[in-house]
């Protein structure tokens, strides 16, 4: 059976354009979001022959696309990292009668809700757009672990849709003693929930900040934190003006859409000229999100190191999970592309800013209790806000196996344990400051377009007997249209990397940096 036809690979969490899931008696096909292609997984033998003593608790999953021939190698769950709940076995030690709500289960969303799962509650779906078939865009065998499914149904009365849902959570065999968002979708529903339920909540004053970047960054500069200088705009004239009065110098001015997702349409202009070119082009689009581009930001260009730090946080104590160091480059006329993410601990006092001010600006936007993470830019000798988003890291999750193979935690379960298990919260570090594994989560880049003829068999061999290789995720199929990467959209797949020495890792890594460059993707126009 052929698998849909697929554009892209990595979501942050756009739900909008699920596709069906298609099954076959030999394959089976882990969703994702829109038409997406299937993907190849591949583990790493050596990792199979030592690993075999972990178990699903050892490492959580993701949601992913994923295509697994029923006669192919054996996987074992805790490195495969494939979301397919249809597969895993692993059962609650304990069943608990008490009910934990899950806002759009979609992305990393899936890991906490199989989280909280095995924690022996009742998990609640809740899905936050009001379609009738959003369970059909859940990872395969997720549904088995919900005790019920409820929509938040769309009507003209919005009041009216939230009583109805409130009426049916009342119903509820069970207490509810939390809600939590799975993905950014369910982000303001949770936040209404919560509060409207009298449950840990970050309340609804600022709910608009956490999802709104515009508003977000004006909401940290009036609390005194450092902010990217910024205009939200929907004529040229406003833009115009804005940067006649500004007159950067040098002319470095990023322009992007207001609610929008991995980088996409993010243009640095050097000139006026290119200024008016990028508000023509988001303008009116509509974005990957699946929503309407209104109104561009214009922002000053913060050049240096890019970080995404992941926080959890429980009344206001926030404590710091990981610290990603971003390698974004500029390739195929685009300038914020991402390769991947170097996983690091606390070694500088750099680090140390950034942690600091990153809890400075969760306590600004009111994000109190639970997951969190950061964009951030160390940018003339501070840190500076990109984004943030009152959630768990999205993504798919892909950065949860490198968590645990590097500090030996990871931000779902401590996500889970801020609201649910307060003593288990508290054990968590500060900040990582031990490292067990290093570790790399590499984007692969297309430098190629055209229909895929094949991909390299044998780089694909060489890739999985490295020793630092974890799981890959190939993206395409020969047929398809390739794209040359220029955003999260356009990536042609994900490999995850770890091992005891960094030599191994970074040697790893630059082998397959110099495969993208060769002929890993054959293609004719």
């Amino acid at each position: 059976a052929e698998g849909p036809s697929m554009v892209r690979s990595l979501t942050f969490d756009e739900r909008r354009l699920l596709s069906k899931p298609l099954h076959s008696k030999n394959q089976v096909l882990l969703f994702d979001h829109s038409r997406l292609r299937r993907s190849a997984t591949f583990v790493s033998k050596w990792k199979l022959e030592t690993k075999d003593d972990s178990t699903l608790q050892d490492v959580l999953y993701r949601k992913h696309f994923a295509i697994i021939e029923a006669n192919a190698r054996p996987i074992i769950p805790a490195y495969s990292g494939v979301l397919n709940f249809d597969n895993h076995s692993a059962k609650p030690s304990i069943v608990k009668d008490k009910a934990v709500i899950v806002i759009d289960s979609f992305s990393t969303g899936a890991v906490l809700a199989h989280e909280i799962y095995l924690q022996g509650y009742k998990v609640i779906c809740l899905f936050s757009d009001g379609k009738n078939d959003s369970i059909n865009r859940l990872p395969e065998g997720l549904s088995r672990i919900f005790s019920t499914i409820l929509t938040l149904q769309r009507l003209e009365d919005d009041n009216l849709a939230f009583e109805q849902l409130t009426a049916n959570i009342s119903q509820l065999p069970w207490p509810v003693v939390a809600v939590m968002a799975g993905a950014e979708t369910g982000v303001e529903l949770a936040d209404k929930l919560s509060s409207h339920l009298g449950l840990r909540t970050n309340g609804v004053q600022l709910s608009e900040a956490r999802r709104n970047k515009y508003i977000m960054g004006e909401t940290i500069r009036k609390a005194g934190i450092r902010a990217v200088k910024q205009l939200k705009a929907s004529t040229w004239i406003e833009i115009s003006d804005f940067i006649k009065e500004w007159n950067p110098i040098p002319f470095q001015v990023v322009l992007k859409p207001v609610e929008s997702a991995g980088s996409e349409d993010v243009i640095l202009c050097h000139d006026i000229s290119e200024v008016q070119a990028a508000y023509g082009r988001i303008m009116g689009k509509v974005n990957g999100l699946g929503l309407l581009n209104q109104a561009v930001l214009v922002q000053e260009y913060l050049e240096g190191q890019e970080y995404v730090i992941d926080m959890v946080s429980r009344d206001g104590i926030h404590k710091a999970v990981a610290i990603w160091e971003c390698d974004k480059r500029v390739v195929n006329g685009a300038y914020f592309v991402l390769h991947g993410y170097i996983p690091r601990i606390v070694s500088s006092e750099n680090h140390e800013q950034l942690i600091n001010y990153q809890k400075s600006v969760l306590t600004a936007l009111g994000i109190l209790n639970g997951p969190s993470h950061g964009e951030l830019k160390w940018c003339r000798g501070e840190p500076v806000l990109v984004e943030v988003g009152a959630r768990c890291h999205g993504g798919e999750g892909t950065w949860v196996d490198v968590a645990n193979h590097v500090y030996g935690y990871n931000q779902v379960s401590a996500a889970a344990a801020a609201f649910l298990e307060p003593e288990e919260f508290f054990n968590v570090p500060d900040k990582p400051i031990h490292q067990i594994d290093h570790g790399r989560l590499l984007c692969i880049v297309s430098k190629v377009s055209g229909y895929l003829k094949e991909i390299n068999a044998d780089f694909i061999e060489e890739i999985r007997r490295m020793r630092s290789f974890i799981r890959m995720e190939i993206f395409l199929k020969p047929g398809e249209i390739v794209k040359k990467t220029i955003d999260c959209f356009t990536l042609a797949g994900v490999i995850m990397l770890s091992h005891r020495y960094e030599s191994q890792v970074e040697n790893d890594y630059l082998r397959i940096r110099e495969m993208e460059d060769l002929d890993l993707f054959k293609c004719e126009e």
